[in-house]
């Protein structure tokens, strides 16, 4: 039986190398759908991620700038 840990760092480094390029939309929708979520609650999640990644994101910037 492999170790949990090692099983996630695994998932971990398929997970950052298809993020990194914007494949895991495509992905993402059907995962989800398979967990029990609908598309609303799937669309609700990906709103809050981009809305997230614009209100942590420019502040970031104009401090490093």
């Amino acid at each position: 039986m492999s170790d949990p840990y090692h099983q996630n760092v695994g998932r971990y480094t398929t997970y950052r190398l298809f993020h990194s390029r914007l494949i895991i939309g495509p992905v993402l929708t059907p995962y989800l759908l398979g967990k029990g979520l609908n598309y609303t609650q799937i669309l609700t999640l990906q709103g809050i991620a981009a809305v997230s990644v614009v209100v942590f994101e420019i502040p970031t910037g104009a401090v490093a700038d």
